[in-house]
């Protein structure tokens, strides 16, 4: 009996401690890696799936089952416990960080999010841009096909213009093309109670602002709709409505 109660003790314990250093972990992505609605938009909760199993319940259980007062191992059981999930943390972490947003590339009709993991993040040409920020994406403008032949070339050797650093500019000098593709405000039709606080709050925190509204597509199938201020071209906010569902054309 006090052999389970012990284990019990230390069992919980052990969730409460797991518990706080997931949840810390959680602040720090959504307050440097992960901002605004990008932790939603990439979904990063099915990346954390895993993580969270093996830090805030398997470990836990494994010190539950090894828990025994007095054992002369127990010390080392505990510790290999302890490395396993700190392990398992700085693994989760290390993906979760190379596939953060670096980078929102107009490419078309809309923007695309770029994941740190791109090479074209670490190729952009710092001529362009003021330098990429640790915890917030640049917004570039990547830059189509300019002829016939460098349109045949891309489509047969199946080339995302996107992807070539070279093809990166600042969107203050392309801001009329983005014009052309902006949203109308009064067609947004949410189809939530969430899409629709989202939409009166921008709009309600935006009134006397110049601004277009454009598609953010995100690198999981999710999308947004992103505001970039039309005077300065940078972004006014977001709405958390998808263009491609949520909008009558």
């Amino acid at each position: 009996m006090k052999s389970i109660k012990s284990k019990s003790i230390a069992f919980l314990v052990h969730l409460i401690i797991s518990v706080f250093v997931i949840a810390a972990f959680l602040l720090f992505l959504k307050l440097f890696w992960y901002q605004d609605i990008f932790f939603e938009l990439e979904n990063v909760w099915e990346g954390l799936k895993i993580l969270i199993i093996v830090d805030a319940i398997l470990g836990p259980l494994l010190t539950f089952i090894v828990y025994l007062p007095g054992k002369k191992s127990l010390k080392f059981d505990l510790s290999t416990i302890a490395v396993l999930q700190l392990l398992a943390l700085i693994y989760g972490g290390h993906l979760i960080y190379h596939q953060r947003p670096a980078v929102l590339a107009f490419v078309g009709d809309r923007f695309e999010v770029l994941a740190a993991s791109e090479p074209v993040v670490e190729g952009l040409p710092n001529s362009h841009f003021d330098g990429l920020s640790f915890n917030y994406p640049a917004i570039t403008y990547a830059l189509p096909a300019t002829s016939d032949k460098e349109r045949t070339d891309f489509i047969f050797n199946n080339v995302q213009y996107s992807k070539i650093a070279e093809r990166h500019r600042p969107i203050r000098d392309h801001i009329e093309i983005l014009a052309k593709s902006s949203l109308n405000i009064d067609q947004l039709t949410p189809k939530s109670p969430k899409s629709e606080k989202s939409l009166q709050e921008f709009i309600s925190e935006s009134q006397n602002k110049e601004y277009l509204l454009l598609p953010l597509q995100g690198t999981n199938g999710n999308a947004m709709v992103i505001a970039i201020s039309v005077s300065d071209t940078n972004v006014l906010g977001y709405i958390r409505i998808d263009p491609w569902k949520e909008y009558q054309r």
